[in-house]
C-alpha cells in the first residue's frame, strides 16, 4: 500500500476497479468456497406478524445478494432487523454482506447479535470464523471453525475453511488432514483438492502437489486457480513450456488474474523473454498498480534490458511502501540484479539513487538485529548504488559472517571485488557461493566470464556448461559457448 500522496497521483478507472474486484473476490472463493454457502433461506412456516413479515424481507435480500447487489441487499437486511430485531437469520444475512463487502469488523458484530439470539447457529457460527479470517485474527476464527463444526460437522466448506486458518498461519503440514476430511466428505469438491495440492507446494512437494491440481481440473475444467497453481510447481520444477501452457489456460479463463500475470513473467524471465516478460508484469499492474512481485519483476526485467531510468521510476515507486519486510525485499532483489549482467559490473550505469530515509529505515531494522544477514545484505546494496563500495564490501562481508550460508552476500561481495578489481578475491567469493549452492546461475556466469578475461576459456566454457544445466533455456549461456567455439576455431 502506498502512502496517501502517492495515491493521489494515481488515477484509476472505475470499470477498473470493479474488474480487480471482482477478480479478487473470484481468487477468495478459489480457496475458501463460495459464501451462498453461508446465506441462510427462510422457512417461514409457523410464523406470523412481524417475524413473518422480516422473513419476507430477509428473502427479498437473498435474491438481491445472489445478485452481487450487496449494497441494496444489506439496506433490505437491515429493513428486516427493524421489523424484528430478534430474528436471528436477518442478522447473520447481515453479518455474511458485510463480510463480502469487506466490513469484517461490523460483520463479527452482526454475527455476534444472530448467535445470542441463537446459540446453536452453525452457518452463523461458520460466517463469524470467515469474517474473522477476512480480519486475518486467524486463532479466533479456528475457534469460530471448531464450534461449527461441532453443529455441523458432516460440512465439507467448513472443514475446508478450518482448513484454511491452519494454512495461512503457515501450518502447512497441518492443514491438510482438514481439506482431506472436506473430500472425503465431498469427493467432487474441486477446491479442497487444490488447497491439498498448495500445502504441498508450501512443504515443497511439488511433484505430489500437481498430482491433487491435475484433480480439481477434472473436476472442473475452467478452474483457473488450480491451472496456476500447477503451472507454479511446474515451474519449480524447471518444465517451463509445461508451465508456460498452464498459466497460459489460467489466463484465457480468467484474464484480470494478477498474480498469474507476474508469475507468467517469471517464468519468461527465467526462460529469457525479456520483452515477453515486461509485458506480463505491465498486464498484472494494470490490474494491480500495487502488486510487489509485479513491480520488483518489472524493474528487475527493465534493468537486464538496459532500460535504466525507467527502471529506476519503478524501483522509486517501491520505495514508497509503507513495510519494512517489502523494503528488504525489494533491496534484496536488486542485490540479485547486479550480478546478472555477467560482466564486471558498473554499478554507476545502474542510474539509481537510494535516499537517506531509506537507508534510515534499513538502519533501524538492524539495529533490533544486528546480524540480520537480510538487512546486511541489503544495506550492501544500498551502499553499492550510491557508489560507496567500501561500506559496501563492509555490509556484504557482515552479511557472509552474519550467516556464512548466504549464498548472494558471497556472489555481491565477489562482484564487489570485480568490480575493485581483485579478481582473485571475486573468484574465492563465485565459488563460495557456488559451494552453498551449486545452481546459482549468475554465479557460475560471473565466473565464467571471470575466466574468460583471464584467457581460460575452456575454465569459460565449462562454467557456461554448468550455468546451462542450471538453467537449460539460457539463451545468453548458449550465445556466449557460441562465440567460445568460435574463437577456438581461430
Amino acid at each position: 500500500m502506498y502512502v496517501a500522496s502517492l495515491k493521489e497521483l494515481i488515477k484509476r478507472d472505475t470499470d477498473g476497479d470493479e474488474q480487480r474486484k471482482i477478480a479478487k473476490l473470484k481468487r477468495s472463493r478459489s480457496t475458501m468456497g463460495s459464501q451462498l454457502h453461508g446465506l441462510m433461506t427462510m422457512d417461514r412456516s409457523g410464523h406470523s406478524g412481524k417475524r413473518a413479515r422480516s422473513d419476507e424481507l430477509v428473502e427479498d435480500g437473498n435474491e438481491l445478494f445472489r445478485q452481487g447487489n450487496y449494497d441494496e441487499a444489506l439496506s433490505i437486511y437491515d429493513q428486516a432487523i427493524e421489523v424484528d430485531g430478534h430474528n436471528p437469520e436477518a442478522w447473520n444475512n447481515k453479518g455474511l454482506t458485510l463480510t463480502m463487502m469487506g466490513i469484517y469488523k461490523e460483520a463479527v458484530k452482526a454475527l455476534d447479535r444472530a448467535l445470542r439470539l441463537d446459540p446453536s447457529y452453525g452457518i452463523a457460527w461458520y460466517n463469524k470464523g470467515y469474517a474473522l479470517h477476512g480480519l486475518q485474527r486467524l486463532k479466533d476464527a479456528i475457534k469460530a471453525y471448531d464450534k461449527a463444526l461441532l453443529l455441523l460437522p458432516d460440512d465439507a466448506v467448513i472443514w475446508n475453511n478450518r482448513g484454511n486458518a491452519e494454512y495461512n498461519l503457515g501450518n502447512y503440514e497441518e492443514s491438510i488432514p482438514y481439506f482431506r476430511k472436506a473430500v472425503e466428505i465431498d469427493p467432487t469438491y474441486e477446491i479442497a483438492w487444490n488447497n491439498i495440492g498448495n500445502s504441498l507446494e508450501h512443504q515443497e512437494r511439488f511433484e505430489e502437489s500437481i498430482k491433487y491440481h491435475e484433480k480439481a481440473i477434472k473436476l472442473n475444467r475452467k478452474f483457473d486457480y488450480a491451472w496456476y497453481a500447477k503451472g507454479f510447481a511446474l515451474s519449480m520444477l524447471d518444465r517451463y513450456e509445461e508451465a508456460l501452457r498452464c498459466f497460459e489456460i489460467s489466463l484465457r479463463i480468467n484474464s484480470y488474474y494478477e498474480v498469474a500475470w507476474s508469475r507468467k513473467g517469471d517464468l519468461l524471465m527465467k526462460m529469457e523473454e525479456y520483452n515477453a516478460a515486461l509485458d506480463c508484469y505491465q498486464k498484472a499492474l494494470d490490474i494491480d498498480s500495487e502488486l510487489i512481485e509485479a513491480l520488483v519483476g518489472k524493474g528487475e526485467c527493465l534493468t537486464i534490458l538496459e532500460r535504466y531510468d525507467e527502471a529506476e521510476l519503478v524501483f522509486q515507486r517501491l520505495r514508497f511502501l509503507e513495510k519494512d519486510k517489502a523494503l528488504i525485499e525489494v533491496r534484496q532483489k536488486l542485490s540479485d540484479i547486479l550480478i546478472k549482467v555477467h560482466k564486471p559490473i558498473e554499478w554507476e550505469t545502474y542510474g539509481l539513487t537510494i535516499d537517506n530515509e531509506d537507508i534510515e529505515k534499513l538502519e533501524s531494522l538492524l539495529a533490533t538485529d544486528t546480524k540480520d544477514d537480510t538487512t546486511l545484505l541489503a544495506l550492501g546494496t544500498v551502499n553499492a548504488l550510491n557508489g560507496d563500495l567500501d561500506e559496501a564490501e563492509s555490509f556484504y562481508k557482515k552479511a557472509t559472517k552474519a550467516n556464512p550460508y548466504n549464498e548472494n552476500a558471497w556472489a555481491n561481495l565477489g562482484a564487489i571485488r570485480l568490480k575493485e578489481g581483485d579478481t582473485a578475491k571475486a573468484a574465492s567469493c563465485f565459488q563460495k557461493a557456488l559451494s552453498i549452492n551449486p545452481g546459482h546461475y549468475e554465479a557460475w556466469m560471473c565466473m565464467a566470464d571471470l575466466s574468460e578475461t583471464k584467457g581460460k576459456l575452456a575454465d569459460a566454457y565449462e562454467c557456461y556448461m554448468n550455468a546451462l544445466e542450471v538453467k537449460p533455456g539460457s539463451k545468453v549461456a548458449k550465445r556466449k559457448m557460441e562465440d567460445l567455439e568460435y574463437k577456438a576455431g581461430d
